[in-house]
């Protein structure tokens, strides 16, 4: 997991480098962790229940990285269990860099009321399922991947 969060941040570096005259925006990327503490399957490939120590790792990651302007959750950090997010926030929230959240299906899935939707989205940060922001000169959009779900929401 290091190698991979290392390697996306450097990658990342080296895409950004490439404009010529602009300065380097560096920025994390995780995603898909799907954890859920109630929900393990070993032997099955599958490892909800060690998200937290996958967080935890690439957060410690990012934090040697010199120089990081953010890091991006692409959603899907929990499995079908939103509630959980609280164990996964603790984690993320030892980053001194802003965290721009996007919620995945797996985060919002068995949400049916929007009272339910409404208390996921909030224990995530995010205030609306598609926004943007800006670093240095490049304004970054997150779009709403939720669309074709079930839980989604105008």
């Amino acid at each position: 997991m290091k190698k991979i969060c290392l390697s996306l941040v450097l990658g990342l570096n080296f895409v950004a480098a490439a404009f010529a005259g602009n300065p380097v925006i560096r920025f994390g990327i995780v995603a898909d962790i799907q954890y859920d503490p109630n929900v393990s399957q070993p032997g099955g490939g599958r490892h909800y229940s060690e998200g937290v120590a996958r967080l935890t790792e690439a957060v410690e990651t990012f934090k040697t990285v010199e120089g990081l302007d953010f890091v991006a959750d692409l959603g899907d950090m929990t499995d079908r269990n939103p509630f959980c997010y609280g164990d996964l926030k603790a984690v993320k929230d030892r980053l001194e860099v802003p965290v721009y959240n996007v919620l995945g299906n797996h985060d919002m899935v068995p949400l049916k009321s929007e009272e339910d939707i409404a208390h996921a989205r909030a224990l995530k940060g995010v205030e609306k399922p598609y926004y943007s922001f800006v670093k240095g000169k490049v304004r970054f959009i997150v779009l709403n991947s939720l669309d074709y779900c079930p839980a989604s929401y105008p």
